[in-house]
């Protein structure tokens, strides 16, 4: 939407450069139009039964609630209040049906969709192009994709293995100072029985980049250092 600069001493400056960014960002935009169209994988647990029982579903209708009732008063999306409420409501946990949209805004990750429009449907085509320089990590892949929540039906099925498969390929090929590290095959699993791909994979590099960066990387320093946290705290 429109928004106006004012009191700044090189507005005019400012302008300027802002105009040049957003010219360079069209073309961006613009050179990947062509690309083929490819079918975006809504949230897992959508396709599949949540096996609620009664009473656990009385309660997720009752957090929907309470969440929906935050929207009404303090705003939805990326311009919603942070109040105390929230807090509580998050620690309450989200229902399955908002994670999708929570995880996003939450996580950060909205935004870097919001200004790298087609990204994902551009590392779908080169990741299925890409040849011997990816081989391995592929092949690594392929030896986690069955290892990540064996246990959920959605990954016993071909649906949601070829689409964990697609995420882990993309951000591999989007990400090569990274490529693919052992753990990512659960996170991508976890984020893509609540959310459809595209946003799943802007989740991933929100947490691999963003938010824990020594974790999800090829040297791993932070799960290393955690783990002799946790050693350091066992009883003798």
């Amino acid at each position: 939407g429109p928004f106006v600069l004012s009191n700044f001493t090189d507005r005019s400056f400012i302008l300027s450069k802002l105009s040049s960014l957003l010219l360079e960002y069209n073309e961006k935009i613009i050179s990947i139009i062509d690309l083929p169209a490819i079918t975006i994988s809504p949230p897992l647990y959508l396709q599949f039964n949540n096996n609620f029982t009664e009473e656990q579903q009385a309660y997720e209708n009752i957090r929907i609630a309470a969440w929906h009732t935050h929207f009404a008063i303090y705003g939805r999306g990326s311009a919603m209040y942070r109040t105390n409420e929230l807090y509580e409501l998050l620690f309450q946990g989200i229902p399955n049906s908002l994670r999708n949209e929570l995880w996003l805004l939450f996580s950060g990750a909205i935004y870097d969709k919001e200004v790298n429009l087609n990204i994902y449907r551009k590392y779908v085509y080169e990741s299925s192009n890409v040849k011997n320089d990816h081989d391995t990590i592929n092949e690594e892949i392929e030896r986690d994709l069955y290892r990540a929540l064996p246990d959920q039906e959605a990954y016993q099925q071909d649906s949601g293995i070829n689409a964990l498969r697609r995420l882990l390929r993309v951000y591999a090929c989007y990400n090569t100072d990274v490529g693919y590290c052992q753990a990512m095959n659960i996170l991508g699993g976890v984020l893509l029985l609540y959310m459809n791909e595209e946003d799943a994979f802007w989740t991933l590099a929100a947490l691999c980049e963003r938010l824990l960066p020594d974790y999800y990387n090829t040297k791993v320093v932070g799960a290393l250092i955690d783990q002799d946290i946790y050693e350091s705290d066992k009883p003798e």
